[in-house]
């Protein structure tokens, strides 16, 4: 007898956890390589500029810390007329 596999949040919604998770981490350090490069071109220019951006930076770390809960959701057994739709 074989086991059925449970369908997850991943399959209902059509993604797969490990490609969105790799293109996420990707994207945000592009977006930090960025930030760091328009703190540098402003840093003698504007530190109110500079300080909006630093803000970016932590906003990315908030999101980064989230990921993993988001991941978990993902993998969490989805059932019909259950969870967000």
């Amino acid at each position: 007898m074989s086991r059925r596999r449970v369908e997850t949040r991943a399959d209902a919604n059509g993604v797969k956890p490990g490609v969105l998770r790799r293109k996420t981490v990707t994207t945000f350090a592009r977006i930090r390589r960025d930030i760091e490069g328009l703190s540098v071109a402003w840093d003698d220019v504007s530190s109110g500029y500079v300080a909006d951006l630093e803000e970016i930076y932590r906003y990315l770390d908030q999101l980064e810390e989230g990921l993993k809960g988001q991941m978990e959701y993902l993998a969490e057994p989805w059932a019909d007329g259950w969870g967000d739709q």
